[in-house]
């Protein structure tokens, strides 16, 4: 490859830059948590750029080095690269963020938006041509990535405090690594590339979202008319020998490249087909004087970064390992709760809130992701959690709220995308994020979280995306279960209809539990029985014809706010260590930090059941996953606090363990024509369950509409939603079953009904406590037949 002569003509002499690549400076912290967290190189979010620019998958890089977030921090440098259409929404200096969004400062409706002085930025449009050399955007909606045949995104490489880009651009392999460059009047954006199997000429988005005043000059400062890039530069700007411009140029220009320059398309470069690697840097200079500025480029000819040499790993970037003290929980009751302790103080002042995790082969570790962005190992789960050791392996992701492990690989979602977490050196950090699966269409709306990350027994994954609140869905994934094949190649929506779903539980035969939550057309918490192609009461979801459903499919069970404000996961007890809860399904309360137990029975095409409190302590977090360990059998659960809810410490992580003592639960219900059948795991007190004051029925409906969750209407009037109120329910007689462990109520009237609640107040043979509260649901009423009981 040849460069013309004036490329390598001037001086080291004039050298006019100063290459910076700062430390993590020490700002003054600002007392705000997200604002004062080291996030590592890199950070991703939707983000708005002047003009209403918007980002929708972002990768901040810290090209500045900075890590530290003060809005207030003049040091700050930042590229921002979108991941879905391969372009550039910015690069700016100065105070980073407007850091408001619903991770960071709580707030609803917002997402982040520049705060510092622009250098350039590209259009809303994809980054790179097709192979018809078109730029318009072939999606029907501007959401999710462009068609990977066109470009596809593959994942992010840190060397150090490096980020390195990897792309494909139709059969083309694309290495990016943003920099930047402080100038003595100025500074220097530099998008270095390195491109293989460029088999046809490639032309990319330089710049060009509201530039005016579009020149090209010569490597002389004159005036031209050559779009050839090895002897032309654009300036962008009045001009440049009064005023501030933007300077863009090649360095190690390859021959044949040419530039494009049209006030309406903006700048545009076109790269030459090649047999071998390319390698450029494109420069944005934003500086004063154009002589200096063109002396700087020129010296920036030789030293091209072999991009290649980035991407087999580095030296760690958080090298401290971090050791807690676990709490063991006295043994006194059935329940005992230990808590695995995080390392809430820690050398980055991460906000350590976590939102999934899952147990390596060995047991004795597991990885944890951060709502932050962050992916902790903690090592030392044994049975005294003596010895807790803690290893940040991964940083800067969007949102993560589910993570799970497949053959000792880990795979975490976020908003953007399914990452998979390469250790490409072996010392236990990530080296590579590398894209799984980007088909998620993601707006800024604050609410559209992605929830839990389980697989089947095929290997394949799903997840949960939630709706918009309160507005109508824009994109088809919005409030939809969603199933990703196994090879990450393609994924497909499964059901829809759903505000809120935090978690989801993926059962043998193909269909789901999972919760959602009171809102807008939900009028109750809800535990759902999810079957493809279903519906689930959330009229604001995405319909092609743009008309409402007229009705929905009925959940397992309501859930009245007084008893669990914003259910989460569901699981099932897979394990023999505990007792008479072992095959039931179990339900997380993020609203609550509590875990309940769902009673649930198939009646034909449908689920119906209720649930209870375990006397398991609230948890000072919400609780939002869980899995049972594989060795020692116990449930462990992790949790945040970032949205409403009662319970406020930031994050945990716990061991719950059934001690062996007997538990004394409701471990079957049954609604019959007749009345309701109640079974329990251990033999009830005779006189006790006799007695018709031991228990207390109510049953109430709810108005199904898009007004905020509703209140309680009486059954017993007219259609069931025309008074509030609740209705009470006689229980006419009680059976007992000769081994004394199944009760009938005799009820008269029994009839479908959204929220059963019944309070019994029994104990057991020996005086053991036996009571809950059990709200249920009514589907349908199955008849008065034996299930394995016989009553007297």
């Amino acid at each position: 490859m040849k460069f013309p002569r004036a490329q390598i003509a001037l001086s080291v002499l004039s050298i006019l830059f100063i290459s910076v690549t700062f430390a993590s400076a020490r700002t003054k912290p600002t007392g705000k948590r997200w604002m004062d967290m080291n996030y590592g190189p890199y950070v991703s979010a939707s983000v708005e750029a002047p003009g209403r620019n918007m980002t929708y998958k972002g990768i901040l890089v810290r090209v500045s080095g900075e890590t530290t977030n003060a809005a207030n921090n003049p040091n700050n440098a930042t590229m921002l690269f979108d991941t879905d259409l391969l372009r550039y929404g910015g690069a700016w200096t100065g105070g980073f963020l407007n850091m408001r969004s619903i991770v960071w400062d709580g707030s609803h409706g917002t997402h982040p938006t520049v705060n510092g002085k622009m250098t350039f930025a590209t259009p809303q449009k994809p980054g790179w041509a097709n192979a018809d050399g078109s730029f318009d955007d072939p999606r029907k909606l501007p959401y999710g990535p462009i068609p990977r045949a066109w470009a596809h995104w593959k994942g992010l490489y840190l060397h150090e405090d490096q980020v390195v880009l990897s792309y494909s651009v139709g059969s083309a392999n694309v290495l990016e690594l943003p920099a930047f460059e402080k100038l003595d009047d100025g500074h220097a954006f530099l998008r270095h590339m390195q491109l293989d199997k460029v088999a046809k000429p490639l032309t990319l988005q330089v710049s060009g979202n509201g530039d005016a005043k579009l020149a090209l000059y010569s490597l002389d400062g004159k005036a031209t008319d050559s779009a050839d890039a090895t002897k032309s530069v654009v300036v962008i700007g009045s001009d440049p020998s009064n005023e501030e411009f933007t300077l863009i140029a090649l360095t190690a220009a390859p021959e044949g490249a040419t530039w494009s320059v049209d006030a309406k398309t903006g700048v545009r470069l076109t790269i030459p087909a090649s047999g071998s690697t390319t390698r450029t840097t494109i420069s944005y200079s934003r500086s004063k004087d154009l002589t200096k500025t063109l002396a700087v480029h020129a010296l920036r000819k030789v030293g091209l970064p072999n991009l290649t040499a980035l991407t087999k790993g580095s030296k760690p970037r958080w090298p401290e390992k971090l050791e807690t003290k676990g709490k063991i929980g006295k043994d006194d009751k059935t329940f005992a709760v230990d808590e695995i302790t995080p390392p809430f103080e820690n050398p980055w002042q991460t906000w350590i809130r976590f939102g999934g995790f899952d147990f390596f082969k060995d047991g004795k570790r597991a990885a944890v992701a951060d709502w932050m962005g962050d992916v902790w190992v903690v090592d030392g789960i044994d049975a005294d959690l003596d010895k807790l050791t803690w290893q940040r392996i991964a940083s800067g992701m969007f949102q993560p709220l589910g993570l799970k492990i497949v053959d000792e690989t880990i795979y975490v979602l976020g908003r953007d995308q399914i990452t998979i977490l390469r250790d490409l050196n072996g010392d236990g950090e990530a080296d590579f994020y590398e894209n799984f699966n980007n088909d998620a269409e993601v707006t800024e709306h604050f609410h559209e979280f992605a929830m839990d990350l389980q697989t089947d027994r095929d290997g394949n994954f799903f997840y949960m995306k939630g709706g918009r609140h309160a507005k109508d869905a824009v994109v088809p994934q919005h409030g939809t279960v969603i199933k990703v094949k196994k090879d990450g190649a393609k994924s497909t929506i499964v059901a829809k209809g759903f505000r809120a779903p935090n978690g989801l539980c993926v059962n043998e035969d193909g269909t789901f539990f999972t919760s959602d939550q009171e809102g807008h057309w939900t009028p109750m918490n809800r535990i759902n029985w999810v079957q493809p192609g279903g519906f689930y009461g959330y009229n604001w979801s995405y319909f092609e014809d743009g008309q409402k459903m007229k009705s929905y499919d009925a959940p397992l069970c309501w859930l009245h706010k007084r008893f669990d404000r914003s259910p989460a996961a569901q699981l099932w007890v897979d394990s023999t260590k505990w007792g008479a809860l072992s095959g039931q399904l179990l339900s997380l309360s993020y609203g609550t930090g509590q875990v309940q137990v769902v009673l649930h029975e198939k009646m034909k095409d449908v689920m119906q059941g209720g649930a209870y409190k375990l006397d398991i302590p609230m948890f000072p977090t919400g609780t939002m996953r869980g899995r049972f360990h594989k060795d020692d059998g116990q449930l462990y659960i992790c949790g945040l606090f970032g949205w409403a809810g009662n319970r406020t410490q930031s994050g945990g992580f716990y061991r719950i363990r059934h001690t062996g003592k007997p538990l004394h639960v409701a471990t079957a219900l049954h609604s019959t024509k007749k009345g309701v059948v109640l079974g329990f795991s251990q033999p009830i007190d005779e006189e006790r369950a006799k007695n018709i004051k031991s228990y207390s029925i109510q049953r109430w409906n709810y108005l199904w509409r898009q007004n905020y969750g509703s209140r309680d209407y009486d059954p017993s009037v007219g259609n069931g939603i025309e008074k509030t109120g609740r209705e009470k329910v006689e229980v006419k007689s009680v059976k007992l079953s000769s081994d004394k462990k199944w009760v009938f109520l005799e009820i008269d009237g029994m009839k479908p009904v959204m929220q059963f609640l019944v309070r019994y107040r029994l104990q057991g043979e020996n005086g053991e406590r036996m009571s809950q509260d059990l709200y249920a649901t009514i589907n349908k009423l199955g008849p008065f037949e034996p299930h394995g009981y016989r009553f007297e």
